[in-house]
């Protein structure tokens, strides 16, 4: 992130079956669901404070994800990604993105990819999809790994802003039990 920038840090999927509603924590077991749990999890982090501290961005505005349509959109996405830190994703969008192959929770620097007009100061993550069928999320290891990354860039953010690193709730249960009901 730039010096003296309070820009939230991306996370950009790839399309919601749900409607276009990037990367929302419900219902129970979707992706945003699953970011959600591992950010809880190394932070304490109430659904309110993720929604609140990640800009949120899908590839694909639809139910059914399109290649095509990504790469379409390339242009669009890497112009919101300049100067900006995000974490990408799943292979499919790092590739629909044209991005070089890289290694889960490691960050390119936008700058070497697409030269100096682009995204100066920005860096960029990549880690598998977390729908819940890539394997990789299976090894422990792995999964404290994403969570780590997720919750560097939220306490990061937070503590750019001047905000406490979750928010106080008097009633707690409720953002536990949001969505558990869809």
């Amino acid at each position: 992130m730039e010096a003296g920038s309070t820009s939230k840090p991306m996370l950009v999927g790839m399309n919601n079956p749900q409607g276009n509603k990037p990367l929302v924590p419900y219902p129970t077991n979707c992706t945003g669901y699953r970011i959600y749990q591992m950010l809880n999890a190394k932070t304490g982090a109430f659904r309110i404070d993720y929604m609140n501290s990640f800009e949120r961005l899908n590839l694909v505005d639809g139910h059914a994800w399109s290649a095509g349509a990504a790469r379409a959109n390339r242009e669009a996405v890497l112009t919101r990604l300049r100067g900006r830190t995000a974490v990408l994703l799943g292979r499919a969008v790092w590739q629909a993105l044209a991005l070089p192959p890289t290694a889960p929770g490691l960050s390119v620097r936008p700058m070497e990819i697409r030269g100096g007009d682009a995204c100066v100061e920005g860096e960029w993550f990549y880690l598998p999809h977390p729908s819940g069928l890539n394997r990789w999320y299976n090894d422990p290891e792995n999964v404290d790994l994403a969570a780590t990354l997720l919750a560097k860039l939220y306490t990061e953010y937070r503590s750019e802003v001047g905000l406490p690193l979750t928010s106080r709730r008097t009633d707690e249960s409720q953002d536990h039990q949001e969505g558990a009901a869809s």
